[in-house]
C-alpha cells in the first residue's frame, strides 16, 4: 500500500478540543491541586477532565473535510508533569491515506508536549492524546478521569482526523474511529455503532473497506 506523507495535528478552536481543554483555572490546574494535597499531607489527587467540544461528523460527505487514513498503534505514553492536565498518548504509524486534507506546515517539528518516549516521529507517524490517565507529580499520584479511546497493539484502525502537524485530533470522538477487521469496518464500541456516521457507513457501504475506499477515491 502506498503511504502518503501526512502531517497531522492539533486544530484550535471549535474544530478541535475547544478553549476548555486549555483551561488553567484552579478547578483543573493540577499544580494547584498537588500543592493543596501536599499541604494536607495527602499523596493522591482525583480530578475530572475539562469538558471538550467535539467536531461532530454528520455524514460521510461531511467527513470529506477530514483526513481519513488507516494506521497501527505502535506505542503508548502518559504526560502531565507540566501541571495542566494528564494526557494519555498513542503513537500511530500510517498504513494508507484514504483521503487527504493537509493544511499544516510540511516539515513542522512536533510540539514539545509530545512525551519524549514517543519521539522521534517519523514522516509516516503521528501521535494523538486524550485527557485522562495517571501521573505522579512531586510525589502525589494524580488521576484524571476522561473519555479514553481503547486502542490496542496489533489492531488496525480507520481514523477520521483533523490535520495540521504531527499531533492529531480525532474528529467526532468514537464515531471517528473504526476497527479494520480484514475487509470489514467495525464500530469501536456500541456507542459508536449508534452514531449517524457509523449507521450511514453500514447502510451505504455495508461496512466494506473496499466500497468506502472507492467512494473516497472518487471524491478527493
Amino acid at each position: 500500500m502506498k503511504v502518503k506523507l501526512l502531517m497531522v495535528g492539533l486544530v484550535t478552536g471549535i474544530l478541535a478540543c475547544g478553549v476548555a481543554c486549555n483551561s488553567r483555572s484552579d478547578h483543573f490546574d493540577l499544580t494547584t491541586r498537588v500543592r493543596q494535597a501536599r499541604m494536607h499531607l495527602s499523596n493522591f489527587v482525583d480530578v475530572p477532565c475539562p469538558v471538550a467540544q467535539q467536531w461532530v461528523i454528520n455524514d460521510v460527505d461531511h467527513a470529506l473535510n477530514l483526513t481519513i487514513l488507516s494506521a497501527d498503534p505502535i506505542a503508548f505514553a502518559s504526560s502531565g508533569a507540566n501541571g495542566d492536565m494528564v494526557r494519555s498518548w498513542v503513537k500511530f504509524r500510517i498504513v494508507e491515506t484514504w483521503h487527504d486534507r493537509p493544511f499544516g506546515v510540511p516539515g513542522k517539528a512536533p510540539p514539545s508536549i509530545v512525551p519524549p518516549e514517543l519521539l522521534p516521529l517519523a514522516r509516516n507517524e503521528f501521535a494523538i492524546w486524550d485527557c485522562g490517565g495517571m501521573v505522579t507529580i512531586r510525589g502525589v499520584r494524580v488521576v484524571q478521569h476522561g473519555r479514553h479511546h481503547d486502542f490496542r497493539l496489533g489492531n488496525r484502525y480507520l481514523l477520521f482526523i483533523l490535520p495540521e502537524a504531527q499531533v492529531a485530533q480525532i474528529a467526532g470522538w468514537k464515531e471517528g474511529v473504526f476497527l479494520i477487521d480484514g475487509g470489514t469496518l467495525r464500530p469501536i464500541d456500541a456507542y459508536a455503532a449508534m452514531t449517524g456516521l457509523d449507521r450511514e457507513i453500514e447502510q451505504r457501504f455495508g461496512n466494506q473497506v473496499q466500497k468506502l475506499r472507492a467512494y473516497l477515491g472518487e471524491h478527493p
